[in-house]
């Protein structure tokens, strides 16, 4: 079984750890240099948003204003 056809479900915690560590120098620091905000999310735990570098325990809840989001559907013409 290829690692595309699995479902496999990780935490957000697991999520953060993985964009922390891709920053380090001897990964993919290089392409952190120009991105500010970073997000981990899952279909359990929501969404969670911090800038480069942020330790894990720093990264905030991501929370959806209903009344924006109500209005930008009532005018949307898709």
């Amino acid at each position: 079984m290829t690692s595309a056809s699995r479902n496999v479900r990780r935490s957000i915690g697991d999520g953060i750890g993985q964009l922390l560590s891709n920053q380090e120098p001897m990964f993919n620091a290089w392409f952190f240099s120009t991105v500010q905000l970073v997000f981990a999310g899952s279909d359990s735990e929501g969404l969670q948003y911090g800038t480069i570098k942020t330790p894990a325990k720093f990264f905030l809840k991501w929370k959806e204003d209903a009344a924006a989001t109500a209005a930008t559907r009532r005018t949307s013409t898709c």
